[in-house]
């Protein structure tokens, strides 16, 4: 004899796994700052001093991000999977998406502090500048000459001359700000790999060059430059103020 499971039961499973899915990315950026937050009171970093500056500076750089992920969640080049959001939207923007430009930059300027106390000399001023003057560089001519669709040409485009005057004004963290993006590469492939692949965010492979890291476009990795850059910059400005 066959048990038949009830109907009611099996659909009473389904709808509270799609219920729970709705909460990941939301759980992805809690689970960005817990780290940060947890160690914001270790002795040595003592990171909860700077948590208002690093606020200001995460709120200050997400307004032009916003309006950038704005624009082009308006005209397609990416959009955001309702399956995995709690459905609370701005401008076609889930809430989670605008957390995101707060979580994020708040981790990376906590690993920013770590490397500046612990690791500020490891990578020397003199091989930094020179690194991101080539890929600064090298950026531009690839926008320049290789006539990139959209994403691409504003990531490369945007980061390229950034890095150009990090360079040519030796910008005195540069070597602190290449070791810290090379290290957040790590949790990058880590959440933006889950972003992607769930997917929470759909990319639109008609805006950008179809290469991809696993299920991350390369072009991710400009725009988490960007990102970085701009929060580092911002932080340190607040700082001398």
């Amino acid at each position: 004899m066959v048990a038949v499971r009830p109907q009611n039961s099996v659909c009473s499973r389904t709808y509270s796994a799609k219920m729970n899915e709705r909460f990941s990315y939301l759980a992805i950026n809690i689970a960005v700052v817990a780290v940060p937050i947890a160690f914001s009171f270790e002795p040595q970093l003592r990171f909860f001093r700077h948590w208002l500056r690093a606020l200001t500076a995460n709120l200050l750089v997400a307004v032009p991000f916003l309006l950038w992920d704005v624009w082009f969640t308006a005209i397609g080049v990416w959009q955001f999977n309702s399956d995995y959001t709690l459905g609370i939207t701005w401008k076609g923007l889930p809430l989670e998406e605008i957390m995101f430009f707060i979580s994020i930059p708040f981790a990376c300027l906590f690993l920013y502090e770590n490397i500046k106390k612990f690791f500020a000399q490891a990578v020397k001023l003199q091989i930094a500048t020179p690194f991101i003057f080539m890929v600064g560089a090298s950026l531009l001519v690839a926008v320049a000459v290789g006539r990139p669709k959209l994403y691409t040409a504003i990531c490369c485009g945007a980061l390229a001359p950034l890095l150009l005057v990090l360079a040519l004004t030796r910008y005195p963290r540069n070597g602190v700000l290449v070791l810290t993006y090379l290290i957040h590469l790590v949790p990058f492939a880590l959440i933006n790999g889950l972003l992607t692949a769930l997917p929470v965010v759909i990319y639109n492979d008609a805006f950008n060059s179809g290469l991809r890291l696993g299920t991350i476009p390369v072009e991710d990795l400009a725009y988490s430059g960007l990102l970085l850059i701009f929060n580092i910059l911002c932080y340190e400005w607040l700082g001398k103020r």
